[in-house]
């Protein structure tokens, strides 16, 4: 515990060399507000994250950084994997989405994680010793206004032959197995209000060809539904409809009488019925290397 401390003290000493940070660009819940449809989201995702990074290489005495970490759900992992000899850097631009990362190490006891308050597009001075072996992000480019920049930053961190891995979806593949009416309203609002941002949330099937682009070789894209029960649908569509519908008015991009609709469109959902599922949407789990 007391290790964590310390390290959260050099993170907060460096705070003087960080540029000043953007206005927030994550569209979604963040803290308490947020934590819900977050562990949700890693319970779905866990297992196909984990081969990931173990496709990376993932193993003790290595330094990885977890860039856009949320509240912290994939942090015990990769601590415990990278064991006392090797080094997390948690990076998230939400103090509130920190503060339950930091929670998290310290409920598991861990001592080798480093929180880092600063966005990705903004890097400053980096900790010494700091670079690389693998840097992990999940869901982090769709909220991006530029994602070859981020990429371009991500490589400067990386040691040579460094390996980044992102997760990544494509919103527009959402679909349920039954007709629920208003869905696909909701799902192209969303991607409408992602391009108003700036933000692609169809970004999975286009980081192959970004990452190259950015300076990455030896790039692998593997795609996978993500596929839901009726009671796993019903929660999400509960959180996360409830996150962004009004935004999504506030925009113009949707009638009052459609929000309303959507905010209790997941009680359509047909709960006892087990072969009911939906699609939450295509994810993409990308590899690649900087160049030696």
């Amino acid at each position: 515990m007391s290790a964590l401390l310390t390290h959260n003290v050099e993170a907060n000493s460096m705070e003087k060399n960080v540029p000043k940070r953007e206005k927030s660009s994550y569209l979604l819940g963040k803290g308490e507000k947020g934590a819900k449809a977050l562990e949700l989201q890693q319970s779905m995702m866990s297992q196909e994250s984990c081969t990931l990074l173990e496709r990376a290489g993932l193993k003790d005495g290595q330094v990885v950084w977890d860039i856009g970490c949320g509240n912290g759900t994939m942090i015990p992992y990769l601590a415990k994997k990278v064991g006392p000899t090797g080094h997390v850097y948690a990076v998230d631009a939400s103090a509130e989405q920190l503060q339950l990362a930091k929670a998290r190490a310290a409920s598991a006891g861990l001592s080798n994680v480093t929180f880092l308050q600063r966005s990705v597009m903004e890097m400053g001075d980096l900790p010494a010793d700091s670079s690389a072996d693998i840097v992990y992000t999940r869901l982090l480019f769709m909220h991006l206004s530029d994602p070859k920049k981020a990429l371009k930053a991500i490589l400067k961190i990386l040691k040579p032959g460094g390996r980044l891995t992102c997760e990544e979806s494509v919103f527009g593949a959402i679909s349920t197995s039954q007709p629920i009416q208003g869905i696909s309203d909701y799902r192209d609002s969303m991607i409408k209000l992602g391009r108003l941002r700036q933000q692609d949330y169809n970004i999975g099937e286009k980081m192959e060809t970004i990452c190259g682009e950015s300076g990455f070789i030896n790039v692998q894209a593997m795609s996978k539904e993500s596929k839901l029960s009726a009671q796993e649908t019903s929660e999400l569509w509960r959180l996360r409809i409830g996150e962004t519908a009004q935004k999504i008015l506030k925009a113009g991009l949707a009638t009052q009488e459609q929000v309303d609709h959507w905010k209790v469109m997941h009680k359509e959902i047909p709960l006892e019925d087990e072969s009911f599922y939906s699609i939450s949407g295509m994810l993409y789990y990308i590899l690649a290397q900087k160049p030696e």
